[in-house]
């Protein structure tokens, strides 16, 4: 059963072969179950836009 949670982790990586300077913002979205009664479509509108507030400048989708 889904939660109706919205979890934000936040990491600092700096890999050893990342060019120095070079800073990437990724969003990993997971889990969603997008359906019926869990989650509307009000409630996936309101993830996407607390999303797009975070200035990633990727995001990723992820399944189970």
């Amino acid at each position: 059963e889904p939660l109706m949670r919205l979890r934000i982790a936040r990491y600092d990586l700096q890999p050893r072969q990342w060019p120095r300077g070079f800073e990437l913002k990724i969003a990993v979205l997971a889990d969603l179950h997008v359906c019926r009664p869990w989650m509307d479509v009000d409630r996936i509108a309101s993830i996407v836009r607390g999303t797009n507030t975070l200035g990633a400048d990727i995001i990723l989708l992820l399944g189970d």
